[in-house]
């Protein structure tokens, strides 16, 4: 990562300005450089904040931590991973924000329908085309950045979606919800928990765990690869969340195959 920024997919700074965090996957200067104006003038235009982060290389995009980007423009060709190839590890933890590939050749671009990207652009980017699928890019995120649940807190009131939710986790009766972006305690009882969440089809694979199946990787052993973690998969609970993850993906994962 080349520049910090804040910590959340929407920071509120002002009572009325909602700032949108923007991934630019980049290894060259003068593209970052055109990309950035762009993003930059088009706020000035719109009255709108956005916080920019440079990722010079795939990896170092995919070792971010906080992945919670409301609009992610890549490059398809960089120095040690393709785009598309980043695109679907990134997709692993975050499923709503919008992807913009970045290419010198359209032909390049052609796969994005395998990770939900927006669009793409051409190389050199003019402001008017970065500004069509910039606003489709925004407009698409907002639709797809639903709240679901207002917690209670001790600084306040605060809105979660279930698109974001990739676990749940309780230890010393206090439940954290792993989210893509950040975790959030609270005191409850894992099996209040449960009944809540059950509508939106998050399995128990073990009596501390509850997963959102849409974030599952796969199941190692004894284990469930959930975005970047491995998750206790109980010998008890196996049975029953293999087979809510086989409904799952039958019911839910549309145009995916079960091999």
């Amino acid at each position: 990562m080349l520049e910090n920024s804040d910590q959340s997919n929407i920071i509120k700074c002002r009572e009325d300005i909602m700032v949108t965090k923007i991934a630019i996957v980049e290894d060259e200067e003068a593209p970052y450089n055109l990309l950035a104006s762009h993003i930059q003038r088009f706020a000035e235009e719109t009255g709108q904040e956005f916080s920019i982060e440079r990722f010079d290389k795939g990896n170092a995009f995919l070792l971010e931590k906080d992945m919670g980007f409301g609009v992610v423009f890549l490059d398809i060709e960089l120095p040690d991973l393709d785009g598309l190839s980043i695109a679907r590890r990134f997709r692993e933890t975050n499923k709503i924000a919008s992807i913009v590939f970045v290419t010198n050749l359209a032909k390049y671009a052609q796969y994005g329908y395998e990770v939900d990207a927006i669009s793409y652009l051409i190389k050199p980017v003019t402001y008017d085309s970065f500004t069509l699928v910039f606003r489709k890019a925004l407009n698409a995120y907002s639709q797809n950045e639903e709240y679901d649940f207002v917690f209670k807190l001790p600084g306040g009131l605060q809105k979660i979606s279930i698109k974001k939710l990739m676990y749940v986790e309780i230890l010393a009766h206090i439940i954290h919800y792993h989210l893509t972006d950040e975790t959030i305690e609270k005191t409850g009882t894992m099996s209040k928990v449960e009944k809540l969440l059950a509508p939106y089809g998050f399995l128990r694979c073990h009596n501390a765990y509850l997963v959102n199946p849409a974030f599952v990787r796969g199941i190692h052993q004894n284990e469930v690869v959930v975005g970047s973690e491995n998750i206790p998969l109980a010998r008890a609970k196996k049975k029953a969340f293999l087979e809510g993850l086989s409904h799952y993906y039958l019911t839910k994962a549309g145009k995916d195959e079960l091999l």
